[in-house]
């Protein structure tokens, strides 16, 4: 699934270089705020898949979704303050990275695409967590293979090139994408826990 993510994100930087260096400039200062900020969703992830596992193995199923759903409410509570941030600041936030006014407007266009996506990603990345401690990997690679390469860099590109939105556009294409993908996460694992629930223990 890594592989899948960071395979999808080289796309489209490659794909974000067609608008110029002062693009790819813009780019990569929101990537590494961006990077930074995803952190915490990240560690959460990891440290959620882990709690699940155990209460799994306990076959404690009603602590599953309460364990998951903590979680994600962490995650969020981040990236939305996150995005706001984002959203409002960018432009500050750019200019403290490059004095460089083309690559601030692309940076703060870019931010204003990533804002919404954090969110996006978070639920995706929670909910991916808390199936990998149901040892459910192989459903939700599949999930994230078709959002991340048969809908957001088919739709970012048609938003960049055919929508006038340029740079941004690529990231824009991933908010519908992890949208999907995280709401496509959290039916899987509503679907998954109650199975566990309705299971006899041994």
């Amino acid at each position: 699934m890594y592989v899948v993510e960071t395979a999808s994100v080289g796309v489209a930087t490659l794909m974000i270089g067609a608008f110029g260096t002062a693009a790819l400039a813009g780019n990569q200062v929101a990537q590494s705020v961006g990077g930074l900020l995803y952190m915490l969703p990240l560690g959460v992830a990891g440290a959620v898949a882990i709690r699940v596992a155990q209460e799994r193995g306990a076959e404690n199923a009603a602590a599953l979704r309460p364990i998951a759903y903590a979680a994600l409410s962490v995650a969020m509570v981040w990236l939305v303050g996150a995005a706001l941030v984002l959203a409002l600041q960018g432009g500050a936030i750019a200019r403290l990275i490059t004095d460089d006014p083309e690559v601030v407007v692309v940076a703060t266009a870019i931010f204003l695409a990533f804002a919404p996506m954090q969110i996006s990603d978070g639920v995706q990345s929670a909910m991916l967590g808390a199936l990998r401690g149901l040892s459910d990997t192989a459903w939700p690679a599949a999930v994230s293979a078709i959002a991340y390469w048969l809908v957001a860099l088919p739709l970012g590109y048609a938003l960049a090139h055919w929508g006038g939105l340029g740079p941004a556009g690529i990231w824009a294409g991933f908010i519908l994408a992890l949208a999907g993908a995280g709401a496509a996460l959290v039916w899987r694992f509503q679907r998954k826990t109650h199975l566990l629930a309705a299971k006899p223990s041994v």
